[in-house]
């Protein structure tokens, strides 16, 4: 252990209140906090009045994330945004969705996590009375944010790996799983030789045609909707699953694998012919 370095005690400590720093960032995101310090470093009881809080807790909530680097503190009591606070902003590169949907969909299940690591059933399962996306599916509200935070990902840590996807000889992709078509967007836009399906369930690719066309790469993409447990469209060079096989149980997750591998030697079968 290196003389900077806390004792174990005390990293302890602060791995087991990471949950506050969740509930912190959670609350900041509801209460747009990010959004009111875009303009420049702002007092709390200001900020307060513009986001409808207690002057005093939200100056505690404030100093809180601003020990983990979310906010600055240039002078007691006034709060200035950080590159890492940018990201809870509405600005492009945002991750505010994320940090609603995390905590207002994955918080409460993760509650009974022991549960699930002792059973095997996921606790979302256990939480909604039903699999976490066919509750999704019944609330809309949550579904839309849900879509908007996928979307966020990709302007995020996704990025650098569209660009190294390898699809030279690709005339067609098939995105599955692709939510509101963000993901096929950028892959497209970044290969203008490129053909584009975005498949997932029908009301999740509900508005994805207007994500599609506000990129540009409308009239080089179709959507098309369907469940992936079930089978997937024909007609790809590619298929890509993104931040998909995660979200089900290895034997799912072996499913889904199973028939785009099938559906590739059909292709591949084809193409000889």
């Amino acid at each position: 252990m290196s003389a900077h370095e806390p004792p174990p005690p005390a990293q302890m400590i602060l791995l087991l209140g990471g949950f506050r720093i969740s509930q912190a960032l959670y609350a900041a995101a509801m209460l747009g906090v990010a959004d009111q310090l875009a303009a420049g470093p702002a007092p709390t009881d200001v900020l307060a009045g513009r986001t409808g809080a207690h002057a005093p807790s939200l100056g505690r909530l404030l100093r809180t994330l601003a020990s983990v680097g979310v906010f600055a503190e240039p002078e007691p009591g006034v709060f200035a945004l950080t590159p890492l606070g940018q990201t809870l902003t509405s600005q492009p590169g945002s991750m505010r969705d994320v940090v609603i949907t995390f905590m207002e969909t994955h918080y409460a299940p993760f509650g009974d996590l022991l549960e699930t690591i002792r059973t095997g059933q996921p606790a979302a399962e256990r939480y909604y009375g039903q699999p976490f996306f066919g509750w999704l599916a019944d609330h809309p509200e949550q579904a839309i944010r849900f879509t908007a935070a996928m979307a966020s990902l990709t302007g995020g840590f996704k990025t650098a790996a569209i660009a190294a996807l390898p699809l030279d000889d690709a005339k067609t992709i098939v995105d599955v799983g692709g939510a509101d078509g963000t993901v096929l967007a950028a892959i497209l836009t970044a290969r203008p030789q490129l053909r584009g399906v975005l498949f997932d369930l029908p009301h999740v690719i509900a508005d994805a045609p207007v994500t599609l066309a506000r990129h540009g790469v409308g009239d080089r993409a179709e959507c098309a909707g369907g469940d992936f447990l079930e089978s997937v469209p024909a007609g790809g060079d590619a298929y890509l699953l993104s931040l998909v096989l995660h979200n089900w149980p290895d034997d799912q997750a072996r499913r889904i694998l199973a028939k785009h591998r099938r559906r590739r030697r059909q292709q591949r079968a084809t193409a000889g012919a």
